[in-house]
């Protein structure tokens, strides 16, 4: 039995932006010889109590036809968080797993150790990666930044459904803060593994190099 059937959990693929900045939406993007939301759906598999795909309008007849019939496949919101809200809500379980589907590259233990953070109590958990470059702030005058400490957040998370949809409401670019500045413990779960967010045209190149 794997560690997800022993829990309540949805699964919500967030795969809804404009891709704007990349210039294309990014679901149906070649990586390596498969798409990004191939990489995810079959990364994680079909042992959810529920898997959602929140789309953008455009791709919405594109991705039905392509992925398993059992998986839902809704449109997003106007942001980012109505999106991930709008794909919770599609679900009912205890726990609800968030990925970007701009992530191609999800550590193998993922999974695992994010069921493992909730077993523990926590309310949220989360991949993060060290920060390893020199750091600065641009602004009115140019600071050097510490990256002591630092970490990038990445995706997969997971969280108590319920406690996620509570805190919703401000327009954030992950729902982690929104535990954090509610003052709840996330788990930083340390990553080393290169999991890469496909933002710009430069980063989709350099991947299918």
């Amino acid at each position: 039995m794997s560690l997800q059937d022993q829990l309540d959990i949805d699964l919500v693929i967030v795969a809804a932006g404009s891709g704007e900045r990349l210039g294309s939406r990014k679901a149906l993007l070649t990586v390596r010889g498969k798409s990004l939301i191939d990489r995810s759906i079959n990364f994680f598999g079909n042992s959810w109590s529920s898997t959602t795909v929140v789309s953008h309008a455009d791709d919405l007849s594109k991705l039905t036809e392509k992925v398993n019939k059992k998986i839902q496949i809704i449109s997003g919101g106007a942001s980012r968080a109505d999106s991930v809200k709008k794909g919770i809500m599609q679900g009912s379980s205890k726990f609800v797993i968030v990925h970007d589907v701009a992530r191609p590259f999800i550590p193998s233990d993922a999974v695992e150790k994010l069921v493992d953070a909730v077993k523990e109590g926590y309310k949220a958990a989360t991949l993060v990666r060290a920060v390893s470059s020199s750091v600065c702030r641009i602004g009115e005058k140019i600071e050097n930044v510490s990256r002591d400490g630092l970490v990038e957040i990445q995706t997969p998370q997971i969280f108590d459904r319920s406690l996620l949809l509570s805190l919703m409401g401000n327009d954030v670019t992950e729902e982690t803060s929104l535990f954090i500045d509610a003052g709840y413990r996330v788990k930083m779960i340390h990553t080393n593994s290169p999991n890469p967010k496909i933002t710009w045209k430069e980063d989709l190149d350099f991947i299918n190099a």
